[in-house]
């Protein structure tokens, strides 16, 4: 799993679990999500990550909504995916930036090299960013939305409040 801001400099990267794994799965697990729910806990608002509809939406943690079933909604969408592209475009720089990652030409080594490896190139790859180095061009990625996860509670009730006062705002 990897989190990147809007300039695709890439701000943490989730290497404890394998490729196999969800990144739902792995977020649920990893330090930001524990702090970003911490500080939610501690007060602290108006700050988001976004996630597809794969992910159980949180106070901080915006996905699309599901069947948009107003103009609002469909405009959230709409602006959700879009920013939510930044993060398609930095693993397509990434490809073409490094083009051994790239399918079946892989990298042949055990899996703790492999972390050490990827966690490399994306240290180089946010030194290109900062350097103003010139980025390839980069192929966006879709990802399909089947496995998303539904879970009703009252955090998610609260993050779907956020989430429809964003929506109405924009």
């Amino acid at each position: 799993m990897v989190i990147c801001d809007h300039k695709m400099r890439i701000t943490f990267v989730g290497a404890k679990h394998p490729g196999s794994n969800h990144d739902a799965f792995v977020w649920e697990r990893s330090d930001p999500d524990k702090c970003m729910q911490r500080e939610f806990d501690n007060g602290k608002r108006n700050f988001w990550i976004l996630g597809d509809g794969r992910y159980k939406l949180k106070p901080f943690l915006m996905t699309p909504y599901r069947g948009p079933r107003d103009a609002a909604e469909k405009k959230f969408n709409k602006r959700h995916a879009s920013a939510r592209n930044v993060i398609e475009r930095c693993f397509g720089v990434l490809k073409n930036r490094f083009r051994c990652i790239i399918g079946s030409l892989g990298l042949h080594y055990d899996a703790a090299k492999v972390v050490k490896i990827i966690k490399a190139y994306y240290a180089l790859h946010n030194m290109c960013i900062h350097y103003r180095s010139d980025e390839p061009p980069g192929d966006v990625i879709d990802d399909d939305l089947e496995g998303e996860v539904d879970d009703n509670n009252d955090l998610e009730s609260r993050a779907d409040a956020i989430r429809r006062r964003i929506a109405t705002n924009l």
